[in-house]
């Protein structure tokens, strides 16, 4: 449920971005999220940028999720 979510909330905020190795750690206060996230050489955002544009889309839904990204070019 946590991909589909993470899937639906990538491409409402225009971040239509293959992912991979998904991945959760459910703790008691939060839930991390880790996984790759697949970006084209010629995307104009930084991989910083594209890891706190993606963060914060899903924080803004799920306050309790935090995401762990790893950004592969290719």
């Amino acid at each position: 449920a946590l991909k589909a979510f993470l899937t639906e909330t990538m491409i409402e905020n225009d971040l239509k971005f293959p992912i991979h190795d998904f991945r959760t750690v459910i703790g008691h206060t939060h839930t991390n999220m880790i996984f790759d996230v697949v970006v084209p050489f010629d995307y104009p955002l930084s991989e910083g940028e594209i890891k706190e544009k993606i963060s914060n889309a899903v924080f803004a839904k799920r306050s309790n999720c935090y995401c762990v990204i790893t950004v592969d070019r290719g």
